[in-house]
């Protein structure tokens, strides 16, 4: 068969007609339509100009319409796969082509029950295996594997037994997650990040314009440290789509970029910043957070001559002091002014 405009492929294999236009042009609620990702497909020309020739055109078209979806892991699972299976089985008949075995959605549904995993832990204070698995429907022997593949402290490094990072995309991602073990003996989880691996997060196109609008202060430290940290995380294909897409109509964005690669190949950038790194908060500002935010922190205390180490605390704030109050053990507090630390760190 020759090839065939996406729109017409697209109009003459969906599953159920009535749903074409909602597809293809999106509503109010939902910007999300393969218009857009057919023209961006296409560097921004009209759709005709994007052709197919095989159900695998359309398949190309059905990930990059699931990956932008904003729906729940169980929702894509079980409404949008069965019916984007169904409509790549009808575009294979269309093209008299047999559709080959491999489940194509299957590494993006584990990918997003993994984020959606994340989000969870990063807005709780703790959460327990049984609530994940009831939450993400999935066992929870599955969440301990996810929890020990996402963490480095988690896994299992014996000879016998040793877990390998989660990779996404071929790329390993590592979060810091921590463990709470309550009175009963049960571990709740949490982590003190405060934001996803960028890895796991936009599309191309996102990451561009972010890059684009950290070049517009392309003399800033802090500009050039965000930009690398995005520019370490991204796959090879990802960096030559944004310079063949964005390179020729942005100097800015060519400079900003070549000065991080200068850097990363000489030695000067070498990894991520992580928040508790940054030291731009003082003792009084910590404090508030800690207290605002219920944030947990380590603190170093000096009173009546004595050093007092404390850990896992959560922060009360009276009229004159604070109280420091331990997460795990409750009715152990102390009392305190900011003169008294000497050193915090929030957890």
């Amino acid at each position: 068969m020759p090839e065939i405009t996406a729109e017409k492929c697209l109009r003459d294999t969906i599953p159920d007609p009535e749903l074409f236009e909602l597809y293809w042009n999106g509503n109010g609620n939902n910007s999300v339509c393969f218009r857009s990702i057919v023209e961006n497909e296409s560097g921004g020309q009209e759709q005709r100009e994007y052709l197919i020739s095989s159900y695998k055109g359309l398949e190309s078209l059905l990930i990059d319409y699931y990956n932008s979806y904003p729906a729940s892991p169980i929702f894509k699972q079980r409404v949008i796969i069965p019916f984007f299976k169904k409509w790549i089985q009808n575009a294979a008949d269309y093209f008299d082509e047999k559709i080959d075995d491999s489940d194509v959605f299957e590494k993006y549904v584990y990918t997003d029950k993994t984020t959606e995993l994340l989000k969870i832990l990063q807005v709780r204070e703790g959460v327990s295996k049984a609530e994940l698995s009831k939450e993400l429907g999935v066992s929870e022997k599955t969440i301990q594997t996810d929890l020990r593949l996402l963490s480095p402290s988690l896994r299992k490094t014996n000879a016998a037994n040793t877990d390998e990072a989660l990779k996404i995309g071929g790329y390993a991602v590592n979060v810091e997650i921590k463990e709470i073990r309550q009175p009963d003996n049960h571990k709740l989880y949490y982590t003190p990040n405060t934001v996803h691996p960028l890895v796991m997060l936009p599309n191309v196109m996102q990451v561009a314009v972010l890059l684009s609008s950290l070049a517009q202060n392309r003399d800033s430290d802090v500009a050039i440290s965000i930009g690398a940290d995005i520019w370490l995380q991204l796959s090879e294909y990802c960096k030559e789509r944004i310079k063949k897409k964005f390179f020729p109509n942005d100097p800015n964005l060519v400079e900003f970029i070549d000065r991080i690669e200068y850097s990363i190949k000489r030695g000067h950038i070498v990894g991520f910043v992580k928040e508790r790194d940054m030291d731009v908060f003082s003792v009084p500002e910590l404090l508030m957070i800690a207290y605002k935010g219920s944030r947990r922190c380590d603190l170093e205390l000096v009173k009546d001559g004595k050093t007092i180490e404390l850990h896992n605390q959560k922060i009360e704030k009276l009229k004159n002091h604070y109280v420091a109050v331990s997460a795990e053990r409750p009715s152990e507090s102390i009392d305190f002014i900011e003169e008294n630390v000497c050193y915090i760190d929030l957890v």
